[in-house]
């Protein structure tokens, strides 16, 4: 059951919004120095938390080593943020899967492409165009990068040697 709308109710529903938006105008963006005083309430307000001591490293579970991959790969960058990995080498293939900054790749070439695991059982092709020498994501990190194998589940290791 739906209830009547008077006939005046669109047009002052109209003029509220307009008083609304016109008065989200006027206001003024904060300073750095409400910003400094908000924070700072903030944290007055937050209780005191105590986490204790940490654990000792010894009781920590360790990760199973990695297992190698079925055939030697190198590490190396992709020229896009995010390259896709094609199911065959071939630019109309499917696309499986996509590799960021890095990509663990093999020796294997075909028609100007690469192949490249995507997981320890899954590889794929990427353009050998969109593949340069492995450099870091920052300034500071490791110049260095090896591929060191798989996880249990499949995920690629990588190690950044100093």
């Amino acid at each position: 059951m739906s209830l009547p709308i008077r006939r005046c109710a669109i047009p002052t529903l109209t003029m509220l919004a307009f008083a609304y938006a016109a008065s989200a105008q006027a206001q003024t963006s904060p300073t750095a120095a409400d910003l400094d005083r908000l924070s700072q309430q903030h944290e007055a307000e937050m209780p005191h938390r105590d986490w204790g001591t940490p654990p000792p490293q010894s009781s920590i579970p360790r990760l199973p080593p990695p297992r190698p991959l079925a055939a030697p790969a190198i590490c190396m960058s992709t020229t896009n943020v995010s390259e896709d990995i094609h199911l065959r080498p071939d630019a109309h293939s499917p696309v499986i899967g996509t590799a960021a900054q890095q990509a663990a790749v093999t020796d294997v070439q075909r028609n100007g492409w690469r192949k490249v695991f995507y997981t320890a059982t899954r590889a794929g092709w990427i353009p050998e165009t969109d593949l340069i020498p492995f450099h870091p994501l920052v300034p500071t990190g490791s110049h260095h990068c090896v591929v060191t194998g798989a996880r249990p589940n499949g995920v690629i290791v990588y190690d950044y040697p100093r």
